[in-house]
């Protein structure tokens, strides 16, 4: 992430081992979880003495999923489909300006989309839009539930927001879901072990507990 190149990034870095912690970063790619393709590095700023190893965190072996699977069932002369007649254009002129921005067609058989953002409802040139299974010049956007299941995410956690707009705002500033739970089982069993090792040591977690 272009972030951790910059100088507030070394600055962060450089505070918080002067305040005695030990950190661990790591490029998490969200194809090795889901079906979207989202990679976020992560820092994570432990106490020393915590054994925490980032660099062997690797994910679990998952089914190959398809976007097919994830799909809710709209009828094919739903007016959610559009030609974007206007983002074909662009694509057109971006590539005549030696731009290298396309736009993402996808097909039900794909097993990876690429980043969905928060402006997603935007209907942006580079972000991934389904092609019609029977005419392929018509494109439609994810639908809220879609795009959860794309990133993993349960779908009960946007129940309730009738607005698609912010829904898609609330999925596209978060993150691919699996991923960051074992992210927080390898951070929580960590924990867990330095704790057991010390006798004068709380419960795991028994401050967060508390509050």
């Amino acid at each position: 992430e272009p972030w951790f190149a910059t100088a507030s990034a070394a600055i962060l870095r450089t505070q918080l081992r002067e305040l005695g912690y030990a950190l661990e970063e790591k490029v998490i790619e969200g194809r090795h979880y889901a079906i979207e393709a989202r990679v976020r590095q992560v820092l994570v700023a432990v106490t020393e003495g915590v054994e925490l190893d980032l660099a062997s965190m690797v994910a679990p072996v998952r089914t190959v999923e398809t976007v097919a699977s994830i799909l809710e069932p709209v009828p094919e002369d739903d007016p959610q489909w559009s030609a974007m007649e206007y983002l074909k254009a662009k694509e057109i002129r971006d590539k005549a300006d030696g731009k290298g921005f396309a736009m993402q067609r996808i097909t039900p058989e794909a097993t990876r989309v690429g980043c969905i953002g928060r402006g997603y409802m935007k209907r942006r040139s580079t972000e991934p839009m389904l092609a019609h299974p029977t005419s392929p010049d018509l494109l439609r956007l994810f639908t809220p539930i879609e795009h959860a299941r794309l990133k993993g995410i349960p779908t009960e956690l946007i129940e309730g927001v009738e607005s698609k707009t912010f829904a898609h705002e609330l999925l596209g500033q978060s993150c691919v879901w699996r991923a960051f739970r074992h992210l927080g089982e390898v951070m929580g069993l960590a924990l867990q072990t330095f704790t057991t090792r010390r006798d004068d040591a709380p419960p795991p977690f028994a401050l967060a507990s508390a509050a």
